[in-house]
């Protein structure tokens, strides 16, 4: 089956310098953007990660482009998924390092 990208709505958990990219790189396909960060911001508008949940329901592709760090630990687990609309697309380019307990030596 085949779905185009245009006019999608996209939500980016994760708005720095690597989700501006990727939205400056699907402005050609002309998708609504979300975008979710730490802080909530203006222009563009940028919704704080408290309204991750009411913002999941609305998205068709859902982009994870987060930092390793304690803050983003969990933020997308089970009860997230259930929230996401059937069949929407989920991208997960997070960036969360493989942890091992080391022995120092």
């Amino acid at each position: 089956m085949l779905e185009e990208l245009t006019g999608k709505t996209v939500l980016m958990v994760g708005y720095g310098a690597i989700g501006k990219e990727i939205e400056r790189m699907l402005a050609p396909f002309h998708v609504e953007m979300l975008r979710v960060a730490r802080t909530a911001r203006t222009k563009p508008e940028v919704h704080a990660v408290s309204e991750l949940d009411s913002l999941l329901p609305r998205a068709q592709i859902v982009v994870l482009i987060l930092p390793d760090t304690p803050e983003s630990h969990g933020l997308i687990g089970a009860h997230q998924l259930s929230l996401m609309r059937q069949g929407a697309l989920l991208v997960n380019a997070a960036r969360w390092a493989h942890r091992t307990n080391r022995r120092a030596r």
